[in-house]
């Protein structure tokens, strides 16, 4: 069997390797020790370092996979959050940047301003009707109007107030999600 002399990468110890030796323990600092034969070259390194780098590259390549999830958390935000849209003036809005502005709390004081109007006219329409004698279904129209335009002023508030319903619910569980694998992050950066 023909020995190869090697320096121990750790203590820097000469050791006599046989030539299939793949691993080996230093005599003198008991290290661990994995050989490298490149040509003409041999040479030793310490196998706790080579674990310690495996270890990191594993925590890194975790990371890594952690910072693809957050992505894909964010993009499917950005891409899903446009069906909570609501139209605001000339442009679509998140509900939440609607509800509670001035500009909505104007647009509800003067829906309720045109509601009351146009009931004032309608039962004056219903009651010039009622005074000619008209037919009882026809005196009906303006009262059927007053309804529809009631209907109409309700179902928008209810529509604008489910679907901030909706955002906040979808918003809370993608914070959630988003903060848990920060957390898992930062865990692994400390």
């Amino acid at each position: 069997m023909k020995l190869q002399s090697m320096q121990c990468n750790n203590c820097g110890a000469t050791l006599e390797v046989p030539e299939s030796t793949r691993f080996l323990t230093c005599n003198y600092c008991n290290s661990k020790l994995s050989v490298h034969r490149e040509g003409s070259a041999s040479y030793t390194e310490v196998l706790e370092k080579i674990e310690q780098r495996t270890e990191k590259i594993d925590e890194n390549l975790e990371i890594i996979k952690l910072q693809h999830e957050l992505e894909r958390l964010d993009r499917e935000w950005e891409s899903g959050k446009r069906q909570y849209m609501v139209k605001d003036d000339k442009d679509y809005k998140m509900p939440d940047e609607i509800i509670g502005k001035p500009n909505k709390i104007v647009s509800v004081i003067a829906g309720v301003v045109f509601l009351a109007i146009f009931s004032i006219v309608a039962l004056t329409i219903f009651g010039g009707m009622r005074s000619m004698n008209a037919p009882f279904l026809v005196t009906l129209v303006p009262l059927g109007m007053i309804v529809f335009v009631i209907l109409a002023v309700v179902s928008s508030a209810f529509s604008t107030s489910n679907r901030l319903g909706k955002f906040q619910s979808a918003k809370t569980q993608y914070d959630v999600e988003r903060e848990q694998v920060l957390r898992k992050i930062r865990n692994l950066d400390s």
